[in-house]
Formats: C-alpha cells, structure tokens, sequence
C-alpha cells in the first residue's frame, strides 16, 4: 500500500500511532466506502480492477474507486479510473425514457460525489464569477485532459478530468438529460457543475422566427419543484 499511496507512506513513515498499530481509521462516509476500499487493496496487487458489466453500476464504481485514489494519493489508480470512465462515456447515450431517467439519476449520483470530493477551479472561478474551490480540500491537483482534440484547460488553468468528463458528457447529452427532473435539480442546486456545464453545451433545438417577430426556441425540460 505504501508504494501505491502517498497518504499511506506518509503515514507510515512518520511518527503518527498508525505507524506503531498498523491501524488507519477511515471516517469519510462517502469516500472511503467498502467497495472503494476493496478495489484499491485489489489495485495495489494486480494493478487494475474488474467492472460490473453495466453503464448505470460502473460509472458509480470509478466514480468512488476516483474519489477515494484522491483522498489516498494513488496517482495510478486515480487515472485508471478516469480512463475507465472516459471508455464508459463514449457509448451511445440511451433514446428510451425509462433508460434516460435511470441515466440521469446515475449521472446526478455520480456528479455530486466527483464535485464534493475533488478539488479543482471551477469554470465560475475561471472566469472570475466566484470562488469554488472546494474549502474542505487542501490543495488544487487537476491535469490536461483532452476530449477529443479540444482541450478543456482555460487560460493555462487546470481542471480536475473527472469533473470534465461529466460536464464534456452532460454537454452532449443535455436535449435528454434535460428531460429529468434529478438532472435539473442537480443542476439547479450544484453551481459548480452548471458552470462547468456551459463549456460544453449545444445547441438544444430550433429557434426560429415567427411571423409576430418572437423568436422561439422548441426544446423540452422536466419541471420540478424546488426545495
């Protein structure tokens, strides 16, 4: 474990308790999760990690094993993560409604995870709207990450390639995403992400011009209620 993780060597290696019991306590409910846990012990003995087989259990599954890598410092495992990832959101999104809100609710999981527990300038930020830069977390680590041919760092400013990812494939999916109502609600309540999501929207639908002059625009969006 020390050879894959920097939280691990430091903490061996210095004069902390842990180093004496060989106990580590992990108290962060929502990273440091048992499946998480699992696959990173796994990860330092076979160097990479089986998945579930299916778009809805596997996007969580990076999601976690890519949040708890930060928090551990394993370089290694956070890419391979990401790179899992990258490979799941390049499948043809869903056209049936059932298979949509089941998406969108995965990708609302997912973003609020990868959005709490990372650290990065957010597009707000970048752009001097606000400050997002997550107060729970120590320092900025982010890298290059290019989609494509485009690459998503602004100005010379890194960006974390998990939240990119989600927002570069949100982006292009957002004429069904839009549909749902836990997709709106994210993206209502999570500044960051919606920040983030502007980078790469598309068009959503036709506008055109009525013969009154008021130009329209015919695209659907779930309705939900806020609070």
């Amino acid at each position: 474990m020390e050879e894959q993780s920097g939280y691990f060597k430091a903490l061996f290696s210095t004069g902390f308790a842990e180093s004496k019991t060989k106990i580590v306590t992990l108290i962060d409910k929502e990273v440091d999760v048992p499946q998480a846990v699992e696959t990173f012990l796994q990860y330092c003995y076979i160097q990479t990690y089986p998945e579930k087989g299916a778009w809805c259990g596997d996007l969580p599954l990076h999601a976690q094993v890519y949040s708890f890598s930060v928090r551990m410092q394993c370089e290694s495992l956070r890419l391979l993560a990401l790179k899992k990832a990258t490979s799941l959101c390049q499948l043809q999104f869903p056209s049936n409604p059932v298979a949509i809100d089941k998406y969108s609710d995965t990708m609302a999981q997912v973003i609020r995870l990868i959005y709490g527990h990372t650290v990065d300038r957010s597009a707000a930020a970048v752009f001097g709207i606000a400050r997002a830069v997550n107060p729970k977390l120590e320092a900025p680590q982010g890298e290059k990450v290019h989609l494509g041919s485009t690459s998503t760092v602004a100005g010379g400013i890194t960006r974390d390639g998990f939240r990119m990812l989600l927002a570069a494939y949100s982006g292009a999916n957002l004429a069904a995403l839009r549909t749902c109502a836990s997709f709106m609600k994210l993206h209502n309540s999570l500044q960051d992400f919606s920040s983030d999501l502007i980078l790469f929207v598309e068009p959503g639908g036709s506008i055109y011009t009525g013969k009154d002059g008021i130009q329209t625009l015919d695209f659907r969006m779930a309705e939900f209620t806020l609070g």
